[in-house]
């Protein structure tokens, strides 16, 4: 059962991700006063004045592959740059321009900024909304805000009054940021790396193997052999038992339990860089310019079967991520373009839906962070955020000192809290971002060779709230520590 149907049939299950939510949210999204007040009952220190995370210090002696092309940041077709995000103040109607008089690019700007200040609100308020992607309007939004600050006058006593137990729990953790553990997991460099659903994470290696792992206790459970070159991309796919892994041509299916292979998928003609179960279907991006879907449902006859071949990308395909109507796919590639995709009726067959253009080389990676938001990854040392109803490119994040390999969003146990960002790149660091502000919050830095991969752990009872591989074989685990 995935996470999303856990939350739903568990409700323990729920609280326990809420309360390492909460403990995370206490030390950098709530106000000065909360965080303050926590801070004096031993549950981390407070952070900056304007409620975001401290920062740690950014720089990085080991400087590895520096030059591998000048920093580009350029906005779509016909356009001479981005500017930030017009920020919505409390006083609404003091510093924002009037709607006539705004840009198509700066209205798309200003429905994302609401979209994530309501999300901040009713999370305070103790809200939840009807759907993912709600936008909630203006007159909602206003009382949200009388309701969150009704919460946050009580919210002293609301502390006091939880139970012992649950007080415990919140003590016990604290985000800092730091690295709690490394793992020398593979011989060579470490090029994927996936969560499970149980809680364990995947990882894929220019060794040729597949390995899978405890993160809270750092421990190999199992060693999957098969591949004859490099493990490009992992996934998993309907149950945690089952992961699929990408190398030269071939996809490998595996049985973690049984620790075999149960069926080997051929078809691309060249390295397959992507995978991603999406509707039921093993999606596949390779380097002969193809996206490919499988059949992955073991118990039916076609299982192992290509459905369908999507070939409008003029590149190399990197990266796929999907979105949350289950419906909805982006695809990434060496051509500079992010390519959105939609599931037609109940067949298996996609059409493509929207072209957006921004990136200047090759796109690393994809995550959803909204019903219609995109996060992409690219060798122009970008980060972009994507409407993807319009195709506006909402900004730049731009901190990277390198190419950014890959992305991670922290969405919590049912897709409702704000997202939380997080990237990897061959700068050698891992980085954490404010999409409201557009801007990097805090700079993982500890690895000594590039990051190439990162993902947002599901465990909610020990250490860790990321992981990230790299090009010396490392593991690390950063975020949650145990006081």
């Amino acid at each position: 059962m995935s996470y999303y149907g856990k939350a739903a049939a568990n409700p323990e299950f729920l609280e326990s991700w809420q309360t390492q939510l909460d403990a995370i949210r206490d030390i950098f999204s709530l106000s000065k006063t909360s965080r303050a007040s926590l801070a004096d009952n031993g549950i981390g220190e407070p952070g900056p004045s304007d409620g975001g995370l401290p920062t740690l210090p950014s720089g990085n002696p080991i400087a590895l592959r520096r030059s591998r092309g000048s920093k580009t940041c350029v906005s779509g077709e016909g356009a001479s740059g981005l500017r930030s995000p017009p920020v919505p103040s409390d006083d609404e109607g003091s510093d924002l321009l009037e709607e006539e008089e705004m840009s198509d690019l700066e209205k798309d700007q200003r429905k994302f900024v609401r979209w994530l200040r309501a999300r901040h609100a009713q999370e305070r308020a103790g809200v939840r909304p009807a759907n993912y992607g709600e936008v909630v309007e203006e007159a909602q939004l206003e009382e949200l805000k009388a309701q969150a600050r009704r919460r946050s006058s009580v919210e002293l006593g609301e502390l006091e009054e939880r139970s012992a137990s649950a007080e415990e729990h919140v003590r016990r953790f604290s985000f800092n940021g730091d690295c709690v553990s490394t793992i020398k997991a593979h011989e060579d460099a470490v090029n994927c790396i996936t969560t499970l659903d149980n809680g364990n994470i995947v990882t894929g290696s220019e060794d040729t193997f597949v390995k899978v792992w405890n993160p809270n206790e750092a421990t190999l459970l199992c060693t999957l052999e098969g591949h004859f070159g490099a493990v490009n991309c992992v996934t998993q796919l309907t149950t945690p038992d089952m992961v699929a892994s990408g190398s030269d041509r071939e996809i490998v299916i595996w049985s973690i339990s049984e620790r075999a292979s149960l069926a080997t998928l051929k078809g691309h003609g060249s390295y397959v860089w992507g995978l991603l179960l999406v509707d039921g279907l093993l999606v596949s991006a390779s380097s002969d310019k193809t996206v490919r879907l499988w059949c992955v449902e073991r118990k039916r006859h076609e299982f192992g079967t290509c459905f369908s071949v999507l070939e409008e990308h003029r590149d190399s395909v990197y990266s796929i991520a999907k979105f949350p109507d289950g419906r909805t796919m982006a695809t990434g590639s060496a051509d500079t373009t992010v390519m959105l995709w939609k599931g037609a009726g109940h067949s298996h067959h996609y059409v493509r839906a929207k072209v957006l253009r921004g990136h200047t080389k090759l796109v690393y990676s994809l995550i959803a962070v909204g019903q219609s938001y995109l996060a992409s990854a690219s060798d122009d040392w970008t980060i972009r955020l994507w409407d993807c109803d319009s195709g506006s490119c909402l900004g730049c994040l731009d901190g990277h000192e390198a190419a950014v390999t890959s992305l991670a969003a922290f969405l919590g146990p049912d897709g409702s809290q704000v997202p939380i960002l997080f990237s990897g790149g061959r700068d050698c660091d891992a980085k954490l971002w404010d999409l409201t502000t557009m801007k990097c919050e805090r700079t993982l830095a500890g690895h000594r060779d590039e990051v190439l991969c990162i993902t947002v752990l599901a465990s909610t009872h020990h250490c860790g709230v990321l992981a990230t591989g790299c090009e010396d074989g490392t593991v690390k685990i950063w975020g949650i520590v145990q006081m």
